[in-house]
Parts: structure tokens; sequence; C-alpha cells
């Protein structure tokens, strides 16, 4: 097995983090310090990250949150705020899939399974997220045509996704997208002379937040998960 893979399968972080790890310099396989991320392993391997010993997990934990405002989905925040990780009292060590704005709100995802979070997270795979979202004025039929084409955001990019209005004053809109780039609702929102005033993740692939308050969390059901590695190919 890849060694990125080994870590992000034990739960360290997600592949890409566990890429930068070795990167430093972080990891060392039987007492030797590796910075290739495909260097195979097995484990009979003595791993260690930060001199500390990485075992494959046995068991993993997969679950999903009703994210309420005001929180960062962090593990830490040097400014003090009040993070996601707050509110679920569990010993094992998780970790969120993608992010919400600290004002944003709805479906966010948490788990110990760095490849799942990882597939989870790479625009490569198209999971697709849907969001509900208020704009300062009223949404029009001709922007929703530019969305569905592809707009171009701050970055440079040419970003999609498929829009529909969904309230008599056209100032709410759904919204599914795939390639999900950092505050990539917004921006194409913004793209098109539109300002969010409220931002909620209703659906993340299969996963919803049915029955679950503001800052509620659940265990995920062994059939959700399994769909949701059938979404990545798992």
């Amino acid at each position: 097995m890849r060694l990125n893979k080994f870590l992000s399968s034990a739960g360290i972080a997600a592949r890409r983090k566990c890429d930068e790890y070795i990167f430093e310099g972080k990891v060392k396989v039987n007492g030797e310090t590796i910075c290739e991320p495909g260097y195979q392993v097995s484990e009979k391997d003595e791993i260690l990250i930060g001199n500390k010993p990485v075992s494959p997990k046995n068991e993993h934990i997969y679950i999903v949150m009703n994210k309420p405002r005001g929180y960062v989905t962090t593990l830490s925040d040097e400014k003090g705020r009040k993070k996601v990780t707050d509110l679920i009292d569990i010993a094992e060590r998780i970790y969120p899939v993608g992010r919400l704005d600290m004002n944003s709100t709805g479906v966010l995802l948490f788990m110990n399974d760095g490849e799942l979070t990882h597939r989870l997270s790479h625009p490569k795979y198209g999971v697709t997220k849907t969001y509900r979202v208020k704009t300062h004025r009223a949404f029009d039929n001709k922007d929703l045509l530019l969305l569905e084409k592809g707009v171009k955001i701050k970055s440079g990019d040419i970003v999609k996704g498929k829009a529909r209005i969904i309230s008599p004053d056209r100032k709410h809109v759904e919204i599914k997208i795939k390639e999900g780039k950092k505050h990539q609702v917004k921006l194409m929102m913004e793209s098109l002379g539109y300002i969010i005033e409220s931002l909620d993740r209703i659906r993340y692939g299969n996963i919803k937040k049915s029955g679950l308050a503001k800052g509620m969390w659940r265990f995920l059901k062994k059939s959700e998960v399994e769909r949701l590695q059938k979404l990545v190919g798992l």
C-alpha cells in the first residue's frame, strides 16, 4: 500500500495533508525518513509520524452534523472562536470533510477514514453538494443559464452549477455544484452581482440533515456509508 494511503486510512488526515507530512520529513518507516508518498508499506512495517507510531484503523467513524451559524470548520483556531468539533463529544479523533464558512449552515460530514475523506473532497470524483441560498435581490432567469454554462470567479477559474429558483420572491435559490472550490457558491453569486444573505447546505452526496436540529449530529448508517463509498469508487 502507498504510504500516503496507509496514513490516511489510519485516520491521520486526508491524503493531501498526509502528503505534506511526508514531504516535510515527518514520517519514518522502519527507522528511515521517507519523503515519497508512493513508497510501498505494509502493516508489518513500523511507521512513525512525529515519532509516534501509526497503526491501521480497524474501525472507522462516520458522522453527519447540521452545522449551526457561528462555528468555524477547523480543529483549532488561533482566534479562539467556537469550533464545530466542540459540538461532538467522542473520544476518537475525527476530521471534517471539506468546510462551511463560519456563518454558513447545514450538512457537514466528519470521519476518521482518510481515503474516503480524500475522495469526497477531490473534484476528480465529482460528488454533488446541494445548497439553498438567499440572495439580497430577486434572481434573474438568465443567470440560471449562466450558472449552468459556467461563470468566471476571482481566481480566473470557470465553474458551473445547476440552479433553480424556489421561492415566490425569487430570492431563494437551490444550487448544485461538483467542483467544491473554496467559497465557490459565494464567488459564483458575486460574479453575477448577487450578495448571499444566508447559505445552507442541504445535501452532501447522498447524505441529508433530515431530523437534525442545528448543532445536532448522528452516526451515519452502514447503508449511508456504503452509498458514499460507491459514489467515489471504493
